[in-house]
């Protein structure tokens, strides 16, 4: 039931970054968005994970909120320091910081 939540919140996030040229995908069995082949954004069980830059205000914000940690997927122990994991119960803000995710990678230069 609770993962039906977060899928329905993920969902939610998801169409409107569409628009702004993100796609929806899967990664190891995770729904993701991705912009020109690079994540942003990822759900961990009942979790968003958002990629926002170590030292960013906007990764900083991130962290302030009730639950929030560096993001390790699954069980493997290995943390993405760019990333930030946002509990279910923090539903309110990931759009927030999904778009705030999308401006990050925009920032990259194109793939060649």
């Amino acid at each position: 039931m609770i993962a039906s939540v977060a899928i329905a919140e993920f969902e939610e996030l998801a169409a409107p970054l569409e628009r702004l040229g993100a796609h929806r995908a899967e990664l190891l069995g995770r729904p993701v968005m991705t912009l020109e082949g690079r994540m942003f954004a990822c759900l961990d069980d009942t979790d968003l994970a958002v990629r926002l830059g170590r030292w960013t205000p906007e990764y900083e914000a991130a962290l302030d909120v009730p639950g929030a940690s560096i993001f390790s997927p699954g069980t493997s122990g290995r943390t993405f320091n760019d990333w930030v994991e946002l509990p279910l119960a923090s539903a309110d803000v990931w759009h927030r910081f999904a778009i705030d995710a999308l401006s990050h990678v925009m920032a990259f230069p194109a793939r060649r």
